[in-house]
């Protein structure tokens, strides 16, 4: 058993080690070249340090490049600042995840082994001291689904006011979960509070009200600025339209390469979705961008609905591929080639140690609304993965709400085993004194 005093010590030394995990690789390749996502970010936290009244992006939600912009005010501008920034973010999710498996299970040994699982993962490590905004939406999604489960059944529903107000924030850096929050958890909320539907009623009355006060006035935003709602920003239409373009050959659809972006590369022609999309939608007019990039999409998924689906299917095969081996992420080509081998090894090796422990955990533990609400998330991303697109970072927020399952199926095999071998011992015992 542990004592309160032995509680706090111990976590408070699972988040110190997880927050120098992360200062320690934060010193890896600090000169590493920003492109791709991360210059984009950076680019509109400048902008926003410059003059914030004069941003007018709608393409990237909002809240990551300002927190980009307010540690670039506080720390400086260099990766190393970014990456004790997020290494303090990663902290308090540290803290969060412990709170999380404590409210799912009531187990001391549970929680500190599921903020330990958070502290010591890799691929949640390495990105801490990348400009990509998975560190600030792990930390707001644990928030909000911890509070959903500490409240679900709690009375007070005036209190989903305040999960509203924390999703529509993690919204605002990684917009998926904001559709979760409309579309699905008000169902979950019905199913589990079934025999008291009109508490499931209020708290998703709450729910929406705390999404609105944050989303409302951004949505707003958006309509001065583009003339059509947009709700957080036009990335999912933009993905949508290049995603299906993509696999248009694939289907049967021969390009328009007169009128396309191209180049030549081992003699055949290739068309560059990503800079192709962007130029047709800004060509069309901004009242009629948003149906245009679902017709654009829709074109390919009507032509051979099947092909396509198998097309689309395939390219998330990478979902069990540890981030950690994609050296677009960690440079692990900066490290010496043993400990390239060791810690691609140990992502893999951890990867499948949760998904294991997990399924074992899921399958021993006792509630089930949890339980549904994760497999719901889940289900809804690899959803979005399929009619969007799918990197292998966009598994982690998945991947981080199986720990505390993962740490629940770890202690209580070992529980079973130890009992096992206690009731085999005794029973060795009894038959010895006996004869």
């Amino acid at each position: 058993m542990f004592s309160n005093a032995r509680k706090r010590y111990a976590i408070l030394l699972v988040i110190l080690l997880g927050f120098f995990l992360r200062l320690g690789l934060a010193h890896l390749d600090l000169e590493q070249v920003i492109r791709g996502d991360e210059r984009d970010y950076t680019t509109l936290a400048q902008e926003l340090v410059r003059d914030p009244l004069a941003y007018t992006n709608v393409f990237r939600p909002p809240l990551y490049p300002a927190f980009l912009a307010l540690s670039q005010i506080a720390f400086g501008e260099s990766r190393y600042a970014t990456a004790v920034a997020q290494a303090l973010l990663a902290a308090v999710s540290i803290a969060v995840m412990y709170a999380l498996a404590q409210t799912l299970f009531r187990h001391t040994g549970v929680a500190l082994l599921a903020a330990f699982l958070y502290a010591i993962s890799f691929e949640l490590v390495a990105l801490t001291r990348l400009f990509y905004a998975e560190t600030l939406f792990f930390m707001l999604s644990l928030v909000g689904f911890w509070l959903m489960f500490k409240w679900v059944r709690a009375p007070r529903p005036w209190r989903w006011l305040i999960v509203g107000l924390v999703v529509a924030l993690a919204a605002l850096t990684r917009e998926v979960i904001g559709l979760f929050a409309i579309l699905v958890v008000p169902v979950w909320l019905l199913i589990v509070l079934a025999p008291q539907w009109k508490q499931a009623v209020l708290k998703s009355a709450f729910l929406g009200l705390g999404l609105a006060i944050v989303l409302v006035p951004w949505a707003l935003r958006n309509v001065s600025i583009e003339g059509r709602f947009i709700l957080i920003s036009t990335s999912g239409e933009h993905n949508f339209a290049r995603d299906q373009a993509r696999v248009e050959t694939q289907v049967g659809i021969v390009p328009d390469l007169a009128n396309s972006i191209t180049s030549v590369e081992n003699g055949q022609t290739v068309v560059h979705y990503q800079p192709q999309i962007f130029k047709e939608i800004r060509e069309t007019p901004p009242s009629e961008r948003g149906a245009y990039a679902f017709r654009r999409g829709m074109t390919v998924i009507q032509h051979a609905p099947i092909l396509w689906f198998f097309a689309k299917l395939d390219s998330i095969r990478s979902f069990l591929t540890p981030t950690a081996s994609d050296v677009r992420y960690v440079r692990l080509g900066t490290l010496a080639p043993e400990w390239e081998f060791w810690l691609d090894a140990m992502s893999v090796f951890f990867v499948i140690g949760v998904l294991l422990f997990s399924a074992l955990g899921m399958v021993m533990a006792r509630d089930n609304a949890p339980k549904l609400l994760i497999l719901l998330y889940v289900l809804f991303n690899l959803g979005t993965f399929i009619i969007t697109h799918y990197q292998p970072r966009y598994r982690l927020p998945l991947t981080i709400l199986l720990l505390p399952y993962a740490a629940y199926g770890m202690v209580r095999l070992t529980e079973l085993v130890v009992s096992r071998r206690r009731g085999q011992n005794e029973s060795r015992v009894s038959q010895t004194q006996a004869s």
